[in-house]
């Protein structure tokens, strides 16, 4: 190992783990008394996810807990101490990277510098003759004391926040209190199951052919004793790794501390110092790694998901999200729901699925665990899940843009904004995701046309917005329209737009149409553009449809009616001339439903029945040609 220390003074380390959420981390720090136990109040965990229903404080998923030694102590950069950083940091990026949050906790002790170990000042001998009983003890400090202040952390964190991990890192006396911790904890077994991975960095505890995963730079022969073992009797060596929980020991070889022997003292003190620059660092940092690996076994919940909001009477299938080794996805089951919203249900592989029956808004509880046996820890989790009363009430896909309205009556535009056509006071480049028009919650239907798009409030009243320049708006002028305009004052029922015309039916059932009209296709018998409502001839109308030059529309009586450009037959009355007035499609009286393309027109029978007409080079018809039709052709199927 060489004992030259770089410019940098500290390892980087970066460390990730494949997970299936994305970040999500903060750390925070407390730094605990010099002796005795835990002041009131000074266990504290800081998290930026809401905790679940099942803990009582804010929890973060990991807490860290780290005590030095060697005279070391806690400053800004350097929470743990100068020894302890490298893991310290290593570790917290990978929670940061991994999508675990984490919080520190350092317990501080006065403690003796490695030089306190030799039994005289000046000896300059090999470690293990330099060494004597007092000089450990005195080395050593109220070791005692340490271990009661480390467990009282771990029983606190368990009666806090039960759903925690723990992971404990120790340097020089701090690796002795938390050696001895874990073997008092192994009476606590379900304490010491939430202690996922412990590293000892210098551990003067060190056993024997030990049970611990040693790592050095090099690594201290398997027969390796600590200062307390050689002049002392031993404490015992670390729990056996039979639950979730590893240790790590950290010590290189000619350590003073846990590699007494035949090294020289002086030298053996520069390998002490070494684990927080270097190699020794890198060391560190790479148990940091395998540590947080450990720490991705555990799966836990996702903290603040929400579901898309369901709506009342329509089937719904969505998949919770958790945190887990990418590599243990497939072991992961959710149990134990509670309060699912009526027809809903949660799989055991976390599927939120079925047809909920009431709306209202329930808070779901559960839990989640890895079903292999070493990991099998399961973790509370929540979510809140809102059932809307129905579907959506109106959805409306336009040229370039796309509207909706929502179950609450607000209504909502996306996609392209040139001509203000989104309704949100902007144009422009649009939204890729849906933006809300204006502040209104009284929408009951939205129409997205060509670059026009028209709504009907609950009162009846029409609005309009986007392009006008061909009186699509019908308020009578020229100019775009950011946001929505009313057309007149008359009570409205029903609206479609197309890219140059808008036609719509009033609550009183006739039919009325504005904007170009140069193939006739507002139906009041002429070719002038209209810029306000021009009504259609006839009464009793049910639905309109509008599209390209022409438009369509049926009455209450089940009759169909076309008007307007004719080139292809899409009027459907067996010709290819213009209709400047509706003209009726054959004589049956069993049409419930129209919508007009550009070319073509399609309608449904009240008997279910599909027929198209019109336009068919591409095979838009759907009756296994490519020939176009004057008249309704069934479509095949």
């Amino acid at each position: 190992m060489s004992s030259a220390r770089p410019r940098s003074g500290r390892a980087a380390a970066r460390l990730s783990v494949g997970l299936l959420t994305g970040l999500l981390t903060v750390t925070g720090l407390v730094a605990l008394g010099d002796r005795g136990a835990a002041p009131a109040g000074a266990v504290a965990v800081t998290s930026t996810a809401a905790s679940t229903a099942a803990s009582t404080a804010a929890c973060t998923d990991v807490l860290l807990i780290g005590m030095a030694g060697a005279g070391e102590g806690s400053a800004l950069d350097r929470p743990f101490g100068a020894s302890l950083e490298p893991f310290r940091a290593a570790y917290v990026q990978a929670a940061t990277s991994g999508g675990r949050t984490v919080s520190q906790q350092f317990l501080r002790r006065p403690s003796a510098t490695p030089r306190t170990l030799k039994r005289t000042a000046r000896v300059t001998g090999t470690s293990a003759a330099a060494v004597n009983r007092s000089s450990v003890l005195a080395w050593e400090g109220d070791l005692a004391s340490d271990v009661t202040r480390v467990l009282a952390v771990v029983h606190a964190a368990a009666q806090t926040c039960p759903d925690q991990q723990l992971v404990l890192a120790g340097y020089a006396q701090g690796a002795m209190a938390v050696h001895r911790s874990l073997l008092r904890l192994t009476t606590r077994p379900q304490e010491l199951a939430r202690v996922v991975g412990s590293v000892l960095v210098s551990d003067g505890d060190r056993t024997a052919e030990t049970r611990a995963i040693v790592a050095g730079d090099p690594a201290a022969r398997r027969t390796a004793v600590g200062v307390h073992d050689r002049v002392m009797v031993a404490h015992g060596d670390v729990p056996r790794a039979d639950v979730s929980s590893v240790v790590w020991s950290a010590c290189s070889r000619g350590d003073l501390v846990c590699d007494v022997g035949a090294t020289r003292v002086n030298r053996a003190i520069e390998v002490h110092r070494s684990y927080r620059y270097g190699s020794g660092a890198a060391i560190l940092a790479r148990l940091a790694g395998q540590a947080w690996g450990r720490t991705t076994h555990w799966a836990r919940p996702v903290s603040g998901w929400t579901p898309r909001a369901p709506s009342a009477g329509v089937a719904t299938s969505q998949q919770l999200p958790v945190r887990v080794a990418a590599a243990d996805l497939g072991h992961v089951v959710w149990s134990d729901a509670t309060n699912l919203p009526p027809g809903l249900t949660l799989s055991a592989t976390g599927l939120l699925s079925g047809t909920p029956t009431a709306a209202g808004t329930w808070t779901v509880g559960y839990t989640v665990s890895n079903s292999l046996p070493r990991f099998a820890q399961p973790v509370s989790g929540s979510f809140r899940v809102r059932v809307l009363s129905q579907a959506a009430r109106s959805v409306s896909a336009g040229g370039e843009h796309t509207c909706a309205v929502d179950d609450d009556g607000a209504a909502w535009c996306w996609g392209r904004n040139t001509w203000g056509e989104i309704g949100n006071r902007t144009t422009g480049p649009g939204p890729s995701t849906p933006t809300r028009v204006g502040a209104m919650n009284d929408w009951a239907s939205v129409a997205a046309g060509g670059a026009t798009t028209c709504g009907i409030r609950t009162n009846g009243r029409l609005y309009c917005w986007g392009l006008d320049h061909k009186g699509q708006l019908g308020d009578g002028g020229k100019a775009v329209a950011n946001r929505p305009k009313p057309v007149g004052t008359e009570a409205w029922k029903q609206v479609s737009g197309g890219w140059f015309d808008t036609c719509a039916i009033r609550a009183d059932d006739t039919a009325w149409c504005w904007g170009e009209n140069s193939a006739g296709q507002l139906g009041d018998g002429t070719t002038t553009l209209r810029r306000i409502p021009r009504q259609v001839p006839g009464s009793g109308w049910s639905s309109i449809s509008v599209m390209g030059w022409h438009v369509c529309g049926t009455k209450a009586d089940g009759s169909l009616w076309c008007w307007g450009r004719n080139s292809f037959g899409q009027l459907g009355d067996g010709s290819t001339a213009d209709r400047h007035r509706p003209t009726r499609v054959g004589a049956d009286n069993d049409w419930a439903q129209v919508s007009t393309s550009w070319s073509h027109t399609c309608a449904v029978r009240t008997s279910g029945s599909l027929s198209c007409w019109g336009r068919n080079f591409r095979g838009q018809l759907g009756d296994g040609t490519r020939t176009d039709r004057a008249t309704p052709t069934p479509v095949l199927g």
